[in-house]
């Protein structure tokens, strides 16, 4: 397994609406094309800060989601423009990991 952590900055102020938005949309986007998104949501230690993690089995489904999603003509119509409006930067980190991680990680997310 594969957690794929991106950390993203957001403009000053705007985090709150990203969130709705990520929340509300882009995160149900996501999972309709195959990904396992473990958490998402406001960093702790700062007003900027954002984190979005998924879980993959193997980089060759990693990249071929991320292509199903970024590439789709619903992401490019609705969504790409959009949420770059919020996003000053963002790094992306990936994390061997195993699948009882994974569903630990998982089930933290959804008591919280």
């Amino acid at each position: 397994m594969l957690l794929d952590v991106r950390l993203y900055r957001i403009r000053p102020g705007m985090r709150d609406e990203f969130h709705d938005m990520v929340r509300d949309e882009t995160i149900p986007l996501a999972r309709r094309h195959g990904h396992l998104v473990v958490d998402f949501g406001p960093s702790a230690h700062d007003d900027e800060t954002y984190y979005l993690i998924r879980a993959f089995p193997d980089d060759e489904t990693r990249r071929r989601a991320l292509d199903d999603l970024y590439g789709s003509e619903e992401w490019l119509r609705d969504y790409d423009n959009r949420v770059m409006e919020y996003i000053v930067s963002y790094q992306t980190a990936v994390i061997p990991s195993t699948s009882e991680v994974v569903d630990e990680l998982v089930a933290a997310a959804r008591s919280s």
